[in-house]
């Protein structure tokens, strides 16, 4: 699994632990995603949306560990979220997942700095409304001075619930 598809699968995990968006079906979104139309209950779509990689200061300097001194990049992750509503639960489903999945990610935690909704629209194809969402988290990746590189990202905080999550 890749650096970014890491920031997706454990944001995915972090979504599916709220009990609100327990009825919500939430996976990573693909072009195959969905095997039902009309949909018949709500989904939530997660996807790498864009990355923003920059140096970090002091020749690349991100701090120390137990390992060495730690040296790498900081990173910018935009994820796309779409909510997917059936029609028969309206647009105040999505609204109402959205709110709750906003929450999660900006009192979590794990670095997400803004989260940004668009507007509900209908999607024929899926015979759904959807609702756009952006997630933007900060994260940093790089290797220790002793060569040791860092293999994955592992985020921890908390839910607005008080519920620990890694």
């Amino acid at each position: 699994m890749g650096f970014f598809d890491s920031v997706i699968e454990q944001t995915i995990d972090l979504l599916k632990r709220d009990g609100e968006l327990s009825s919500c079906r939430i996976l990573k979104a693909h072009p195959d995603c969905f095997h039902q139309s009309p949909l018949s209950k709500v989904t939530v779509t997660v996807s790498l949306g864009g990355a923003q990689v920059a140096s970090a200061a002091m020749g690349d300097f991100l701090g120390t560990r137990s390992s060495g001194d730690f040296y790498g990049k900081s990173a910018e992750v935009t994820l796309d979220i779409t909510v997917w509503s059936p029609l028969s639960a309206g647009g105040e489903a999505a609204w109402e997942t959205a709110s709750s999945l906003c929450g999660d990610l900006m009192f979590s935690g794990l670095g997400f700095t803004s989260v940004q909704c668009g507007e509900i629209s209908y999607h024929s194809g899926a015979m759904a409304l959807t609702l756009p969402c952006q997630a933007k988290i900060r994260l940093a990746f790089g290797k220790a001075s002793g060569g040791e590189a860092v293999s994955g990202v592992v985020v921890k905080g908390k839910l607005a619930q008080g519920k620990e999550v890694e």
